[in-house]
Order: structure tokens, then sequence, then C-alpha cells
């Protein structure tokens, strides 16, 4: 799952939405899910700073994504997509394995 650790430097992950078109970046560390990054913060904090580019992600990250578990039901994902938050992490146990976005949702509804 593609990720970055709080000590990745801003510009790597700017470097990653570009890649990977997406407009989060979940933070984890060791495992830990700490922090995410939002594209649309990054670009702005850039465009006010290009500085910012060399900073850890640590230091511009948002609060981490909630979670759910790989066996939750689609209605739970369902209402964590639609009503609360754009984004979800899945976890298998102790592991992070994906993320689910609304787009996601979109996909499952088309």
């Amino acid at each position: 799952m593609l990720h970055v650790n709080e000590s990745t430097p801003v510009r790597d992950a700017v470097n990653l939405v570009r890649q990977y078109d997406v407009s989060q970046v979940p933070v984890l560390q060791d495992g830990a899910n700490v922090g995410v990054l939002q594209a649309s913060k990054l670009l702005r904090l850039a465009l006010e700073d290009k500085s910012v580019l060399d900073q850890p992600a640590a230091a511009v990250m948002d609060p981490p994504l909630p979670e759910i578990a790989v066996s939750e039901s689609t209605d739970r994902v369902k209402d964590f997509l639609s009503k609360r938050d754009g984004a979800v992490l899945v976890r298998d146990g102790s592991r992070i394995v994906g993320i689910l976005t609304r787009y996601d949702l979109l996909d499952y509804i088309l």
C-alpha cells in the first residue's frame, strides 16, 4: 500500500501524489497509522513557501485516517465514506493492507 513515514520529505510525498494521482497519502510509522498528507494542503503550503518541500511529512501531516477491519460490512464502509471521511484505512490484524476512498465507493455503486 502506498504510504510514507514521518521522516519522508514532503517533496517525495508530492512526487507520489503526482505519480499515482492520489489525493491523500497515509503516514505510517513502524506499521502504525500516525497521520495523513492531503494533496490539497501540500499544494497550498508549497505555493506559500517552497521550503516546505524539504520538511518531513510529520511537520505537515493531518490526524490519521480512520481504520476499519478487513471483515467490516459493506454498510459500515459506506457509512464512513459517505458521511464522514473521504478515505479509510483497512486493517487485517496488525497490518494495514489498503485504503478505500469515496471513488472506490462510486465504483462499487456503479
